[in-house]
């Protein structure tokens, strides 16, 4: 949970975790994450989600053109809302949480 909540731009306050369910108490650092750079977010995104052929060429240095910058730098604002979701979070962190044996 630590770690994802580097990767989304969270600060954990408190958790407990429960026989079937948890609760997170966290903060969301929206001045932080809007303060990262595009290289910064891609990696972000890429450790939970798979990033798109565009951004996997620019990370690898690939030359891109006007129209492609673009369309990565909107990619990336979309990346970066998400990254700074509350649903986004808790669906990762529910796909990661072991279910209870039956």
């Amino acid at each position: 949970m630590q770690r994802l909540a580097v990767i989304f731009a969270r600060d954990i306050a408190a958790y407990a975790v429960m026989s079937n369910h948890y609760h997170v108490v966290f903060y969301i650092d929206a001045i932080k994450a809007n303060t990262w750079s595009d290289t910064e977010v891609i990696p972000r995104w890429q450790e939970p989600f798979k990033a798109s052929n565009l951004a996997q060429r620019f990370i690898h240095g690939t030359s891109l053109d006007r129209f492609e910058e673009s369309k990565l730098k909107e990619l990336i604002e979309i990346w970066r809302k998400r990254l700074m979701d509350i649903s986004w979070f808790m669906r990762y962190l529910n796909e990661l949480m072991p279910t209870k044996p039956t």
